[in-house]
């Protein structure tokens, strides 16, 4: 929902199930099964997902990102992967062991920090730039752009919470109401403000 001064407009999303028989989805899948042409499918699905929202006083949006910008995302989220999968061929292969003595009390942490570093930390960061380069490179028609101003520390602790709350069941629906909320108050415009509405049920 998006409030401009005292008016208020909502975000209205157009897209169709049946477009994801099109040429232009078609044509992302193929890019994403090739692997090395992930970026481009992400790039092909940001300008379809903005291209179908639209504000209900008529204002659409358009997204301006290039390829250059979402291959070197995607690079990023693949290498904030790696400290974790270090850490867990390393466990698998036995390295660390109770042969290794008191040295197991240094290797340890050092392995549960590279798990942390790469199953949390550093994929938090990469998915906040993910919205930020989403959120800057998005245009309204008419108006001031839009900017995501949310601080990484937060983010981090957000990713933590959607995994925390996978083991309550239900509970991941309300983390992911209350992320959604942070996420909207901290996406700026000048003259336009944003809020998520959307209940936890």
């Amino acid at each position: 929902m998006t409030t401009d001064h005292v008016r208020t407009h909502h975000l209205v999303f157009t897209g169709k199930t049946t477009d994801i028989f099109s040429a232009e989805f078609l044509k992302s899948l193929g890019w994403a099964v090739t692997i090395i042409g992930f970026p481009v499918a992400i790039l092909i699905w940001c300008r379809w997902w903005i291209r179908h929202i639209v504000l209900t006083d008529g204002t659409t949006f358009i997204f301006s990102g290039t390829l250059k910008q979402s291959f070197l995302l995607t690079l990023l989220a693949i290498l904030a992967g790696l400290p974790q999968e270090i850490a867990r061929a390393i466990g698998i292969s036995g390295v660390v062991d109770r042969s290794l003595g008191p040295a197991l009390l240094v290797a340890l942490p050092a392995l549960v920090s590279l798990y942390l570093l790469g199953g949390f930390i550093l994929p938090a960061l990469v998915q906040r730039e993910f919205l930020k380069w989403w959120c800057d490179d998005t245009q309204p028609i008419t108006g001031a752009g839009i900017t995501f101003v949310g601080r990484p520390w937060p983010f981090i602790g957000w990713n933590v919470a959607h995994v925390l709350s996978i083991f309550t069941i239900i509970g991941w629906a309300w983390v992911f109401r209350a992320y959604a909320q942070w996420v909207c108050t901290n996406i700026t415009s000048a003259g336009r403000s944003f809020r998520f509405t959307g209940s936890g049920a």
